[in-house]
Formats: C-alpha cells, sequence, structure tokens
C-alpha cells in the first residue's frame, strides 16, 4: 500500500514535472517570438529615424535653396528696377530718332517731288 501510494505520488509528480516541462517550453518559443518581434520593433524604429533624418535634411535643403532663389529674385528684380530709367531713357532717345528720321525720309521724298518737277 505505502508502495502504491508512493507511486502514485511519483507519477503526480511526474504528470507535474511534465506540465511544468511544457510550460517552460511554451514560454520559451514565446519568449522567442516576443524577442523576434522586439529585434523587428527596434530595426523598424531604427529605419523610421533614418527617414526621418534624412526627410528633415531635404527639408533643411530645400528651404536653403528657396531661399538662396528668394534672394536671387530680389536681385534681379533690383537690377532691373536699376536698369529702368536708363531703359526709359533709351526707348525716348529711339523715338525721338525716329520722329527724325520720319521728318528726314518727308523733306527726301519732298527733295524728290521737286527734283522730279524742275526735270519736267
Amino acid at each position: 500500500r505505502a508502495l502504491h501510494g508512493d507511486k502514485t505520488k511519483m507519477a503526480e509528480i511526474s504528470s507535474q514535472i511534465k506540465a511544468l516541462a511544457a510550460r517552460i517550453l511554451d514560454l520559451s518559443e514565446e519568449h522567442r517570438s516576443l524577442s523576434a518581434v522586439k529585434h523587428s520593433q527596434q530595426f523598424a524604429i531604427r529605419r523610421l529615424k533614418d527617414e526621418a533624418r534624412d526627410y528633415v535634411e531635404r527639408y533643411q535643403s530645400l528651404k536653403e535653396e528657396q531661399a538662396e532663389l528668394k534672394r536671387q529674385g530680389q536681385e534681379e528684380r533690383k537690377r532691373k528696377k536699376g536698369r529702368a530709367p536708363a531703359y526709359a531713357k533709351a526707348v525716348k532717345e529711339e523715338e525721338k530718332l525716329r520722329k527724325q528720321i520720319a521728318v528726314m525720309e518727308g523733306q527726301l521724298e519732298r527733295d524728290r517731288q521737286g527734283d522730279e518737277e524742275k526735270k519736267k
């Protein structure tokens, strides 16, 4: 009887050990799975940080480029504005010369007509 009680107790302990071993295996597998997820997340976080840094650098670069283009545009406008009086003066001079040419062409035409009348 004592032997039977010991066998029963041993079977019960053996069953508990098997259950604990199975649970340890489950927990070990779960730990491996969670570790893999953790490493995957860490990799994703590093990748996202790198991408964010790249975007920030690109944003800064574009802001600098925009500022440079704006500065160049302002310089161009100043330069054009500075040339505006000279351009206006040149346009007036051209207009004056065109009028003189028209007057001279008219005089030339009248002289030709006068010469033709003299020949007749």
